[in-house]
């Protein structure tokens, strides 16, 4: 909602943002894409910020900074500029895999499997800690010890939920529950484990969770969280806070049978991704599906406003 971006092959991030600022160039008019920072190895875009891995192993952020969620150690509460990312002792972040903005948080993924989070620490977004962050700090497990041997990490599009998987497929999701978390049921969790049970975890979706609090909006936000395991199955837990909209809470975690679903017989799940209104799923055939709510179009014009419970079949992209 407050900005887009793209990185060119050069290492050029460009961006611009919807609410009356180029996020990290100071510039007031947000009507043009603008070169905003180079030598940019990776990035992530959340509401309102912007946070960036450049090709030197620098990590810096520019944006929406409430609750001190650029992680830079500063309480403006907008980072105009792109401005260095520390840790509490003020040492700059180093040794950086993965980058991820949300709204009221950013997250760091380390190559030694660490992972560390700045900002809002309500929600339990940032476990072990009872006060908001400006300087990122180690995320740690429910009996204290540090959350170590992550190889993936990601956020839901509004921060406020975390998913991280280990080397041996392990799943790790906390923060808040208005995803339903498994076994939660409503209450904001620590980090709960989820085994592979034989069979690894390979990748995660987690829905908006946001506009849950507007039970029976017509916004409601995806309609589950998703991940999929290394034979191909997908499985589905969350759904709409309170159940709305059809579909219905899932505090465990069900799989989702693509044949059932229409999605084909044989066909394998190999990515999915969460657009606020609905779950696109992208095929091992190179077909794309979406499942969910297109109130503007997001289902390729196939259908507008209604409410779609088995996967339609977005017939222009292959």
């Amino acid at each position: 909602d407050y900005g887009y971006g793209f990185k060119t092959t050069d290492d050029k991030l460009y961006l611009t943002s919807n609410d009356g600022r180029n996020v990290g160039s100071g510039d007031s008019n947000p009507a043009f894409m603008k070169n905003v920072i180079s030598d940019v190895s990776d990035f992530s875009i959340g509401l309102g910020k912007v946070i960036v891995l450049l090709n030197d192993g620098t990590v810096k952020c520019a944006g929406d900074n409430r609750s001190g969620s650029c992680g830079t150690g500063s309480s403006s509460s907008y980072v105009n500029t792109f401005e260095t990312c520390v840790d509490s002792n003020d040492n700059n972040m180093s040794n950086v895999k993965t980058v991820c903005a949300g709204q009221y948080n950013t997250f760091i993924l380390k190559n030694d499997g660490t992972v560390w989070g700045a900002g809002f620490y309500n929600f339990k977004t940032l476990t072990g800690y009872s006060s908001d962050q400006s300087k990122f700090v180690q995320i740690k497990l429910n009996d204290g010890n540090n959350l170590t041997g992550i190889q993936y990490l990601k956020l839901s599009q509004m921060g406020m939920g975390v998913f991280a998987i280990d080397g041996d497929g392990n799943g790790y999701i906390w923060g808040s529950d208005r995803y339903r978390t498994p076994g939660t049921d409503g209450v904001d969790c620590g980090v709960i484990v989820i085994p592979h049970d034989s069979d690894p975890i390979v990748y995660a979706s987690l829905n908006n969770g946001y506009n849950g609090y507007f039970e029976g909006s017509f916004f409601g936000g995806s309609p589950y969280s998703c991940l999929i395991r290394e034979s191909g199955k997908v499985y589905k837990f969350g759904g709409w806070h309170g159940g709305t909209l059809n579909a219905p809470a899932v505090t465990e975690i069900t799989e989702l049978r693509p044949g059932a679903d229409n999605l084909g017989v044989g066909k394998e799940v190999v990515e999915i991704e969460d657009n606020d209104r609905g779950l696109y799923f992208r095929i091992n055939d190179g077909t794309v599906y979406f499942l969910g709510q297109a109130p503007r179009g997001e289902a390729g014009g196939l259908f507008y406003n209604s409410q779609q419970n088995t996967p339609v079949q977005l017939a222009s992209l292959t």
